[in-house]
């Protein structure tokens, strides 16, 4: 019993010192990490936007979905989530454009 707390203390030992000499070398390379950093946020920030986008678009989207499939007809069921997807996408651009349109000659008035 004893042995095996003895291999988990000098396990936690070695690991400790192991990041410790990682840290070490690391802080010397701070603009090669933000800059590696940067480069990896690069790559993964169209998939961020995607999920953000999904996220924030469900909600209404299921809804929407729920309000148009209790209508009639068999059509209505069969395409309540494409409907209301595209319905949802609609109102999004047209929120998008009206702020966009209100902005911009606020913004070169402005200027």
């Amino acid at each position: 019993m004893e042995k095996k707390h003895t291999w988990r203390k000098w396990l936690w030992y070695f690991s400790l010192a192991a990041a410790a000499i990682l840290l070490y070398k690391l802080s010397g390379n701070i603009k090669q990490i933000g800059q590696t950093l940067a480069w990896i946020f690069g790559i993964f920030a169209p998939f961020i936007g995607g999920f953000a986008l999904a996220f924030f678009l469900y909600a209404p989207s299921r809804k929407l979905e729920q309000q148009i499939s209790r209508l009639r007809g068999r059509f209505w069921k069969r395409f309540a989530r494409p409907i209301s997807l595209g319905i949802v996408y609609l109102m999004l651009f047209g929120l998008l454009s009206l702020l966009i349109g209100l902005l911009i000659p606020r913004l070169l008035s402005s200027l």
